[in-house]
């Protein structure tokens, strides 16, 4: 019986788009995602209106601006009970805006990306190995420094450095892992890293 452990993630797109920005909480840059809820501030015959999105690793809160200070008469009842009523259909289509000129303005927009998690088998030693298998199978193009991010709640940076002194290592890319991180990931990539003791193993294996 195999003494190491072994995990899956698998790669599940959506059409939820993301703002990749600075998090003030993480104190480096993070994949904002809209909740789908909008606040309002009146001020006399003035409203503002903020489409409020959330850090997938803190949870941090960002309000990001719909409209500043229209007059309430100019704006249409139907996207008024929209914005009242946190109506998931036009928050998406808010969403869409506010990704349309966010490369300028907000930060990088880009296709929003869901890992499922799977504890395959599991070792009671801290000092075994850990497998993790990635699959894509929808062919995503997703950067696997991106996914490792994503998955260890690390920046890219951290990945790269944890490369480089030889925490993990992906199969058929001992030599040159770290041109590998650069690129979208393949169907299917095997990474194996030093100990379970190192890793943190829940990141691996949390939903």
């Amino acid at each position: 019986m195999s003494s190491d452990t072994e995990i899956e993630w698998t790669i599940r797109g959506s059409q939820t788009l993301e703002i990749n920005r600075h998090c003030s909480r993480c104190t480096t840059e993070r994949s904002f995602t809209s909740t789908q809820k909008f606040r309002l501030n009146a001020n006399g015959s003035r409203l503002d209106a903020w489409l409020i999105y959330r850090c997938q690793i803190c949870g941090k809160r960002w309000k990001c601006s719909v409209f500043e200070r229209r007059p309430v008469s100019s704006v249409g009842q139907r996207d008024l009970h929209a914005l009242q009523s946190n109506d998931p259909a036009y928050a998406e289509q808010q969403a869409k805006v506010i990704a349309s000129v966010s490369k300028s303005k907000l930060g990088k927009a880009t296709c929003c990306f869901q890992l499922e998690r799977r504890l395959v088998l599991i070792s009671d030693t801290a000092r075994s190995k850990v497998r993790l298998v990635i699959f894509n199978p929808e062919m995503l193009r997703v950067r696997l420094d991106t996914v490792l991010a994503r998955g260890l709640c690390l920046s890219r940076k951290q990945i790269v450095k944890h490369a480089a002194a030889g925490l993990f290592r992906i199969r058929g890319h001992e030599v040159n892992t770290a041109k590998c991180l650069k690129k979208p990931v393949a169907r299917e990539v095997w990474i194996e890293f030093e100990s379970a003791a190192k890793l943190q193993l829940f990141r691996l294996s949390e939903p």
